[in-house]
């Protein structure tokens, strides 16, 4: 299952132009919240049909992070969603996390050398100080950095590459 990924993305875009951190904050608690109860009473739900069947729960992942490598509400935020996930999952006993956040997140920006050096290109976008006509601006743009396991179509789902390493995460866990 992947669970919350596009939910995330809709209240960042709504959050991410506004200048208020203690609202931003306020906000993306809540919108984790809202996350925690859905994904808890779907596997409610899924439990009342078969309570033993092995289920696999994917990470949510950084679709944009090549391009706003510096935009630390985006990165934090898949981080507390995936938390949250990840302890679902182990309290329900047959669940399973599958951790695909970084491999997806970093693309081929996959040692400290590499990220280091995309965090330096990025520098001009910064903390939430990331404006609507900048990102609209680098989401439109044949972008060179665009990330190697996302679909250049929408900058969001994984590509064909994408989808390969998901698979061999699944059989890993």
């Amino acid at each position: 299952m992947t669970v919350g990924g596009n939910d995330l993305f809709q209240r960042l875009q709504q959050e991410m132009f506004v200048s208020s951190t203690t609202t931003v904050k306020k906000d993306m608690s809540t919108a984790l919240d809202t996350y925690q109860d859905k994904l808890t009473s779907l596997m409610t739900e899924i439990r009342k049909v078969n309570p033993k069947a092995p289920l696999f729960l994917y990470s949510i992942y950084n679709p944009v992070y090549v391009y706003f490598a510096n935009v630390s509400l985006i990165s934090q935020s898949v981080a507390d969603y995936n938390e949250a996930a990840k302890k679902t999952a182990q309290a329900d006993g047959h669940a399973y996390f599958v951790d695909i956040n970084h491999d997806l997140s970093d693309g081929q920006y996959n040692t400290k050398a590499k990220r280091a050096k995309l965090v330096k290109q990025n520098k001009n976008v910064n903390g939430q100080g990331l404006n609507l006509a900048r990102y609209n601006d680098v989401m439109s743009e044949q972008h060179k950095n665009s990330n190697i396991y996302i679909s250049n179509d929408d900058h969001f789902h994984p590509n064909h590459k994408g989808y390969g390493i998901m698979t061999n995460h699944l059989y890993k866990v």
